[in-house]
């Protein structure tokens, strides 16, 4: 069965109909891969519609769900480390797969995605005769982690999925009270969950917060007054949305602030020198040729691994590579770079040093458009040195 093929021989297939599994939920909570291999079983998957359940039960299987499958472009320019995972295309809509690698989030409905997760069943192949009516592509499904994904599509979901993980590693939104029906804050949830949704940071050498502007792409200085104004109405808000509003005074937001300071620190220098190192080394110069900032950060990725760098998120990236390259190679960002999807996000006139971030050596160049010998090029990147500089500048601070 393709089924099997695509997401594993160990995948646990349910038999469905109109939607709903045909066994009780007590049924299927208790099946093990085992009992779904027995002749028995494998026909009520030949002879009915076809399910996968999501969650722990199947190897931490993972979903974004799209009812638009034209928004998923976006998602995929976000998370270049989706771009080869697992989709399937169904009646219902078109669901890009992933396996959580550090926590599993509740299942959520955002503004135009759903989470998949533990217990959800979802048809992916209806019963013979009727015509087949789903589609699979991409390699095999991506462990990610869910930390770590970019949904600039659905802030809704994105809030989930950061609320999730910061009860997950801190605790509860509440810590018990002194007197019976008092509530009060746990500063681990709320630095963690404030701090990753309100894009802050901390500079300890500059005992400074900043919060990101996304639409600027810069940092912009937050003082203590400010963001203890900002935190305050972040806690109303969430905190009312649980069910239990929460007011906070002064003396409630202080330690969370201190939390902040300890989980928001940043050490700039030694990751921005990374990125600065993979760019004059492996980025260079070549007409007729152009590369999607996807394309750029998949390269740093293996260029990453084999030089053994600081790890950088995908949104400092983002960051960090555009200055650089405007600098070095005297492009800007372009909008309009022709890919398989339509337009994406890139520079022109810039390729890669061929196999080099992969393993450090090269005798060609390669663009996305382009391949031409390379002559003097290095034949291996020169070794990481966190305070070189192309031409002795640094970038300002850059994301976490």
């Amino acid at each position: 069965m393709e089924i099997y093929e695509k997401f594993g021989w160990d995948s646990l297939l349910l038999p469905c109909r109109d939607g709903d599994c045909i066994l009780s939920p007590e049924q299927w909570r208790t099946l093990t891969v085992e009992k779904t291999h027995t002749a028995h079983y494998q026909n009520l998957l030949c002879t009915n519609d076809v399910g996968i359940v999501g969650g722990r039960a199947n190897g931490r299987l993972s979903g974004l769900a799209f009812l638009d499958p034209g928004e998923a472009s976006s998602l995929l320019e976000h998370n270049p480390g989706l771009a080869d995972s697992l989709f399937t295309l169904t009646p219902g809509g078109l669901i890009v797969w992933l396996r959580a690698k550090d926590f599993m989030a509740l299942s959520f409905r955002g503004t135009c995605l759903r989470w998949v997760s533990d217990n959800d069943v979802v048809t992916l192949r209806r019963a013979p005769p009727a015509a087949p009516d789903w589609k699979v592509g991409g390699e095999q499904v991506a462990t990610v982690n869910v930390a770590d994904l970019v949904l600039p599509m659905d802030p809704t979901l994105a809030s989930h999925l950061i609320e999730s993980g910061a009860m997950l590693r801190r605790g509860g939104r509440f810590l018990d009270g002194l007197k019976p029906g008092k509530l009060k804050l746990n500063p681990g949830f709320w630095g963690d969950f404030a701090g990753k949704s309100l894009r802050i940071r901390y500079l300890p050498k500059d005992r400074q917060f900043e919060s990101l502007n996304p639409a600027a792409l810069d940092w912009q200085p937050w003082s203590v007054e400010r963001l203890s104004a900002e935190l305050a109405e972040f806690v109303r808000q969430h905190s009312a949305r649980s069910g239990r509003p929460f007011f906070p005074l002064g003396k409630d937001l202080s330690p969370v602030i201190e939390e902040m300071r300890v989980q928001l620190a940043v050490d700039l220098p030694t990751q921005e020198a990374g990125v600065r190192h993979f760019v004059a080394t492996q980025v260079i110069a070549l007409e007729r040729s152009d590369l999607t900032t996807q394309e750029l950060n998949q390269a740093f990725l293996r260029f990453q691994v084999s030089q053994r760098l600081p790890k950088v998120s995908t949104s400092l990236f983002e960051l960090l590579i555009g200055p650089l390259v405007e600098r070095q190679f005297g492009v800007r960002k372009s909008h309009s770079l022709q890919r398989e999807g339509g337009a994406k996000r890139g520079y022109r006139g810039i390729g890669l040093q061929a196999k080099a971030a992969d393993s450090g050596g090269t005798g060609e160049t390669t663009g996305a458009t382009g391949t031409s010998g390379t002559g003097g090029l290095q034949s291996s990147p020169p070794p990481f040195n966190p305070d070189y500089s192309p031409n002795g500048e640094s970038l300002p601070n850059s994301a976490p």
